[in-house]
């Protein structure tokens, strides 16, 4: 992966959780629909974004990837670019001096350094999908648990007060709205009336407060407008309101394994966990940087791309016209560990990464190491 492809690849990753903190954001002022507005919110950010940053990298590899001379210059500017580029390639084989010996059975990395930071490079690559799991174990342990709970269920200690929400057959103004309790010690004070953001359907907000004097137990609360009379094949809804004696027996109706186990919210572990993540793309884009100048001060660049196709794999790497490549040149493949794997076939070249050919038989795959030097 070239430079800019790169770097569009962070900044898709920082939009993406970005876009995560908004929807949970969001879908907090809901915390009875949480889970809808959040994939609601979420997804529709996600999709267009994901669309787009493919699209974007998919460009730049293209830029990035066409020859540098177009079949329309002139023969003056074409031996002119051609001199340019012999010039770069003697510089650069001044830098990087070729080894004397063919095919060596096995090549190591000379420099400790480089063989350091691909260790540090792996570590964070590791905590970064390590922290990924986690967030997708977290959202699914959330869902799971938003599914499972109703909707007119709330979970209240003795003396707690939350903002609850409930359906209305239609719309009608606050001041209409009545409610009836089966313990005088809950009560209910309404603060909105309005259309549902999901299905369109009318709903209060209000906020209960429950006494500390409170028996636990289950209660049933229902909300009508004033004058409503009930009919039996439309009963109206019925909110249960479950009074637990102290924190741990609370914990035990939760539906969510992690906040049952733990007493945390996986929200909470969610955004913990975000700013791991971020800091470990950042690092790791980092360290491929410094790996990426290391391995151009021995006349090498890692394969980020590999697409089989017809005569062997098509393979895209960071060396180019400024390190001396030209398209027709036979370059040398290594795996990992540095062993010979075989030679690939530059296709064409830009100023800064190629594409070229390699045989079936070699096993390329990212990682691996393109060599302008011969062994």
């Amino acid at each position: 992966m070239n430079k800019r492809q790169r770097i569009a690849q962070v900044v898709l990753n920082i939009l993406i959780i970005a876009e995560l903190c908004i929807s949970i954001l969001l879908a907090g002022k809901e915390p009875e629909l949480f889970t809808i507005v959040f994939f609601k919110y979420f997804f529709m950010m996600l999709i267009p974004t994901l669309v787009l940053g493919i699209f974007v990298i998919k460009i730049l590899r293209t830029k990035e990837t066409q020859p540098e001379i177009p079949a329309h210059s002139t023969e003056k500017e074409r031996v002119k670019k051609e001199k340019a580029k012999e010039s770069a390639a003697a510089t650069w084989q001044k830098k990087t001096p070729a080894v004397s010996h063919e095919i060596p059975m096995m090549l190591t990395r000379e420099h400790s350094k480089l063989a350091r930071i691909s260790k540090w490079r792996s570590f964070f690559q590791k905590t970064a999908a390590l922290c990924l799991f986690i967030v997708a174990l977290s959202l699914l342990d959330s869902c799971q648990a938003k599914f499972r709970t109703p909707l007119n269920v709330f979970n209240v200690l003795p003396g707690a007060t939350l903002e609850i929400t409930g359906p209305l057959e239609k719309k009608v103004p606050i001041e209409e709205l009545t409610y009836r309790s089966t313990s005088d010690l809950i009560r209910l004070s309404f603060s909105e009336v309005r259309t549902g953001i999901w299905f369109g359907g009318a709903m209060w907000i209000g906020r209960l407060t429950v006494s500390p004097d409170i028996i636990p137990g289950e209660y049933r609360l229902m909300v009508t407008p004033e004058g409503y009379k009930p009919e039996p094949e439309k009963p109206a809804p019925v909110v249960l309101i479950k009074v637990y004696q102290d924190h741990l027996s609370i914990r035990q109706g939760f539906k969510s394994f992690i906040q049952r186990s733990s007493g945390i919210p996986p929200w909470w572990i969610v955004v913990f966990c975000l700013p791991f993540i971020g800091l470990s793309f950042g690092t790791v884009f980092y360290l491929s940087r410094k790996i990426e100048h290391l391995l151009a001060q021995e006349g090498k660049a890692e394969v980020y791309r590999v697409s089989a196709g017809v005569e062997g794999y098509e393979i895209a790497f960071g060396l180019g016209t400024r390190h001396g490549v030209q398209p027709g040149d036979k370059l040398t493949l290594l795996n990992e560990a540095g062993r010979y794997t075989g030679s690939i076939v530059v296709q064409n070249a830009s100023e800064g990464d190629s594409v070229a050919i390699a045989g079936f038989d070699s096993g390329v795959r990212n990682g691996y190491i393109v060599s302008i030097n011969k062994y």
